[in-house]
């Protein structure tokens, strides 16, 4: 058996020109997305609300993901949404423990695929997290199932039939990979260090969710975190005959520009600022008495670049280049970055406006 080289990609939210196109020069034997992927910049939230088609798609065919599996976010829009655009893929679309109202499973729970006279079971698991990472109405739609025990059953299910074993799964750690040390409190939202400890026989483990850049080696586990926005790729290379790793790392990628993928774009982002809508918005929803709501802005652009969020985010949610280092408490902040319009003004657009009929 020859070398196996799987790249990841992770939380990639919308954003095309930090680095995405660079990929396409890189030689790989598989090729994963481990979600967020199709929702969270202005131009994925400008095609949801024109009733356009995600851009998003043309691009994950262009890049030539072989496997992808949603994030939490991918679902903002609702699954129906969710599952009419991933019809478009020339790729596997997988989840293990996302169920429907009927308790069944809405996407493949796995996908095997034969590289090199390699058979490769690609597992595909959402946090558990996610009713606590959405609007109120998608629980209402969808089930997400324990991932400890959806995992075992895989595992057990697919063992003696495959070769090599790659889980992907979007939440993020708060357990060292490698000394079990914990970083954060436990949450459910993100079980990658427990899942990690207790299925030594996965060899590759890609995870996300905290756009963090992580790259560890457990046992015989690779365990990668690719960052975001298009900014970084995965690479983990193994020679399996020998069962030895021969490379994990998280490489960041030169900034691009991809091309326009919508002529009308540029002239919504120049459109009328809907302020006095935004600051009715936050009146109600937040105790928005105790911050300044004035705004100079004119245009929609304008608008995303001045605004800033009035309370703290979490981890999982702060944009950037942030590190998680192998030190409890410790978070290499050097590079966060102020990154407003696909969190809190994306949220305003779905719930000030009607989906895709209102214009400013």
């Amino acid at each position: 058996m020859e070398n196996l080289k799987i790249l990841s990609t992770t939380d990639v939210h919308g954003y095309k020109d930090n680095g995405l196109k660079n990929i396409l020069d890189l030689d790989r034997d598989l090729f994963i997305d481990n979600g967020d992927f199709f929702i969270g910049s202005p131009v994925t939230f400008y095609s949801y609300l024109k009733e356009k088609e995600n851009p998003f798609i043309k691009i994950a065919n262009q890049l030539n993901y072989d496997v992808m599996i949603p994030g939490n976010h991918d679902l903002d829009f609702g699954i129906e949404y969710l599952k009419n655009i991933v019809k478009k893929l020339n790729c596997e679309y997988i989840c293990a423990n996302l169920v429907g109202i009927d308790d069944n499973l809405i996407f493949k729970p796995y996908a095997v695929i034969e590289r090199k006279g390699i058979k490769i079971a690609v597992i595909g698991l959402l946090t558990e997290g996610f009713s606590m990472l959405t609007g109120k109405y998608c629980p209402q739609e969808v089930y997400v199932r324990n991932p400890e025990e959806v995992l075992r059953n895989i595992l057990d299910e697919i063992k003696g039939n495959v070769d090599f074993i790659v889980v992907c799964y979007h939440g993020g750690a708060t357990i060292d990979p490698v000394s079990n040390k914990r970083w954060f409190y436990s949450s459910i939202e993100d079980g990658a260090g427990e899942l990690i400890s207790q299925f030594p026989e996965v060899n590759s483990f890609i995870y996300g969710h905290q756009h963090f850049t992580n790259a560890f080696i457990n046992g015989k586990t690779c365990v990668i975190q690719p960052g975001s926005y298009g900014k970084f790729v995965g690479i983990q290379e193994v020679n399996i005959s020998v069962n030895s790793i021969l490379q994990n790392k998280v490489v960041k990628l030169e900034a691009e520009k991809w091309g326009v993928l919508d002529n009308d774009y540029e002239k919504w982002l120049n459109e009328k600022a809907p302020i006095s809508e935004f600051t009715n918005y936050i009146k109600k929803t937040y105790k928005a008495d105790k911050y300044l709501l004035e705004f100079k802005s004119k245009t929609i652009q304008e608008f995303a670049n001045e605004l800033e969020i009035p309370f703290k985010l979490g981890f999982y949610e702060v944009p950037g280049e942030g590190t998680v280092l192998a030190t409890p408490g410790k978070i290499d902040n050097r590079y966060l970055k102020k990154n407003i319009i696909d969190t809190f003004f994306g949220n305003f657009l779905m719930s000030c406006l009607s989906k895709g009929k209102t214009t400013f």
